[in-house]
């Protein structure tokens, strides 16, 4: 099983038996860039647990009703489409949670302080490697192992075959300067589309156009304004 919590921007999944981390920050709370992160998440561990519990975020848990859950439709088809069971953790219930949130603890008093970057790239960037080259390869102080030796990744179910599309969508209209507005920046398109609605599908690194199935143009994303 495994352990998600999300805080600050930073999403966090801990694989219970061997305290294997991934980490990753965003610059968004949504429900496509916390089914991104997931999908990431699998893609490192290579595979996915049959069972995730979930510290009651938003993006998952719609509410409690004394010990029953109800979890959002959209994230309840995003588990079977990945074939795990979703489990909400107990509200002042934090030993039900305590792995991961000892790692996120870890990762503040370890991989935070004076550490300097320039964006998103960067900063998850240099989370990929300390992840990799140090939270994983730790004695860790419960098991007293190193996540990487005890990681067993046979007990994982595989990806999906086909992977799902989760970047941010939207229909937008091309205005007469030639350019369309998302997330509070303007991007240009050819001037046949002045007029049209055309689609658009992004996630934290690109942004691309279509017109129907066809790319038109794909754009780095601006995370400024």
């Amino acid at each position: 099983s495994s352990d998600v919590c999300s805080s600050d921007l930073a999403f966090a999944l801990v694989e219970a038996h061997s305290r294997m981390l991934y980490l990753e920050f965003t610059h968004s709370q949504s429900f496509e860039t916390f089914a991104r992160c997931h999908v990431h998440a699998f893609a490192a561990l290579g595979g996915v647990a049959r069972e995730i519990a979930y510290d009651n975020l938003a993006t998952a848990v719609a509410e409690h009703d004394g010990r029953l859950v109800r979890f959002l439709p959209r994230f309840l088809a995003f588990a079977r489409e990945h074939g795990f069971y979703p489990r909400a953790c107990n509200p002042a219930a934090g030993w039900e949670k305590g792995k991961v949130e000892r790692a996120i603890g870890y990762v503040r008093q370890n991989f935070w302080p004076l550490r300097e970057f320039k964006d998103l790239e960067d900063i998850n960037r240099q989370a990929r490697q300390w992840v990799s080259e140090i939270a994983n390869q730790r004695q860790h102080r419960e098991t007293r192992q190193r996540p990487v030796d005890r990681f067993q990744s046979a007990t994982l179910k595989p990806l999906p075959v086909i992977p799902y599309d989760y970047r941010d969508t939207g229909e937008l209209l091309v205005h007469k300067d030639l350019r369309l507005q998302f997330d509070g920046n303007r991007y240009c398109v050819p001037p046949r589309y002045v007029g049209r609605r055309l689609t658009v599908k992004a996630d934290s690194s690109a942004m691309a156009i279509y017109d129907r199935v066809q790319e038109i143009v794909l754009y780095p994303r601006s995370w400024r304004r």
